[in-house]
């Protein structure tokens, strides 16, 4: 998972410059959601929950990569704050899901676990797709 997660940092960063932030936030955290989705749908058949944690991996770490950088291209002068707040949110939603898991895992919801996991994500990718910055007006 380390591999992937560096892989696609790697790819991130080449191509925010051109594709820009949003875009590039978009793609990622569809990738996590198409792993996690995956994962959940494939449960017990290999091959499927390869290919989700394939996505899931690739679409991880650039998620929260390509939030920073949109943190700081929104108010340069606020990054250092902005930043230390949105480490400080993932905190807190990891907490939440460890929380979530551990009831779905204490009931034995080991199948429907996976789906609850898959709805989280819809719903930050739906935030992001609803973030969509402004267009630029013309000058």
């Amino acid at each position: 998972m380390a591999a992937l997660a560096l892989s696609a940092i790697l790819i991130a960063t080449r191509i925010v410059d051109s594709w820009g932030a949003y875009r590039t936030s978009v793609l990622f955290t569809s990738l996590l959601f198409a792993g996690v989705a995956g994962w959940a749908l494939g449960a017990g058949i290999y091959a499927l929950m390869a290919g989700g944690v394939v996505s899931w991996g690739l679409g991880f770490a650039s998620t929260n990569s390509m939030q920073q950088v949109r943190l700081v291209a929104a108010a340069p002068p606020l990054a250092p704050a902005s930043i230390a707040l949105n480490t400080s949110v993932l905190d807190i939603g990891q907490a939440i899901g460890s929380f979530v898991g551990g009831i779905f895992y204490a009931r034995d919801w080991l199948h429907e676990q996976g789906f609850v996991g898959a709805a989280f994500v819809a719903v930050a990718l739906a935030l992001v797709i609803a973030s969509r910055p402004e267009p630029a007006s013309p000058s």
